[in-house]
């Protein structure tokens, strides 16, 4: 039987970031022609996140302990002659050229938040994320989206609020952005789909004049606000990678995306993370 490598990439994190890590995995395994396999372990001793993407119909082979790892690695390392590279990201939100010239069985360790990683197949992605409507139960809301001028509002404030050390690196967009990006919209006629993991600030604090609705009231699964959000025309994100993905998927070519100017509260990571918002986005 004909020998074929693989790529390893270890997940971390919540959905979006995930989403990162497995569409870079994906990609370059789809150009080299070598197996993809997902490792899961960390997830494993992570209280607050879990595995995410069998919820979207990603389904390879996984890896969900450290003996199956290990037996893995070792067992293709005798048939392939040579242990695989460890391909860790030195430097976040970067791209790395150098993961093109890699030509051997790989271990990806990293977050790989950069478009560039994956860009070659976003036809194939948007394409796939369409499918996915049909795991969405409310039909009406979807219509809505659909049949208005909708505005994806996403407010992340949980733990970005309540631990001090995500607060610190994160910061939570202040409320005077997501008023400047409503008042952007509001000669078109919006009507706005509000998502968040603090919906009861959102009904104290944010005021729209015109269409609003908070999904997240209606809504039980990550999921389903994931996919209703995808589908929506135009987008205001926060600094979250699960609204970025949301936003960066969504078919509509003429759609306006806002974010916030400063992705991190943290300066340092800040200024790296230039590379993380696509040139056609607006920045507020």
């Amino acid at each position: 039987m004909k020998k074929r490598n693989y790529i390893i990439v270890r997940l971390k994190g919540g959905l979006g970031n995930q989403l990162f890590q497995y569409y870079t995995a994906y990609s370059l395994a789809k150009e080299k022609n070598y197996r993809l396999v997902l490792d899961t372990c960390n997830l494993k001793n992570d209280n607050l996140r879990d595995f995410s993407l069998h919820r979207l119909n990603i389904n390879s082979p996984i890896i969900n302990n450290n003996y199956y790892r290990k037996f893995f690695i070792f067992f293709n390392s005798i048939r392939e002659l040579s242990l695989p590279f460890f391909h860790h990201e030195t430097i976040e939100y970067s791209f790395d050229e150098n993961i093109k010239n890699i030509n051997r069985s790989t271990i990806l360790n990293g977050y790989y938040q950069n478009e560039k990683y994956f860009i070659k197949i976003k036809n194939e992605m948007r394409s796939n994320f369409n499918l996915l409507n049909e795991k969405i139960k409310s039909k009406d809301i979807l219509d809505m989206i659909k049949n208005n001028n909708s505005v994806a509002l996403h407010i992340r404030r949980g733990d970005y609020i309540t631990d001090v050390s995500t607060h610190e690196k994160h910061g939570a967009c202040d409320l005077s952005f997501y008023n400047q990006a409503i008042n952007y919209f509001s000669k078109n006629n919006p009507y706005f789909f509000i998502f968040s993991d603090d919906i009861e600030w959102c009904k104290n604090n944010i005021i729209i004049n015109g269409n609003f609705i908070f999904i997240s009231d209606i809504c039980n699964s990550d999921i389903e606000e994931f996919l209703l959000m995808k589908n929506c025309k135009n987008f205001i994100i926060s600094n979250s990678t699960f609204s970025w993905w949301a936003a960066w998927l969504a078919s509509n070519n003429d759609k306006i995306v806002i974010c916030p100017k400063n992705w991190f509260k943290d300066q340092k990571l800040n200024t790296l993370s230039k590379e993380l918002i696509p040139d056609s986005w607006l920045s507020f």
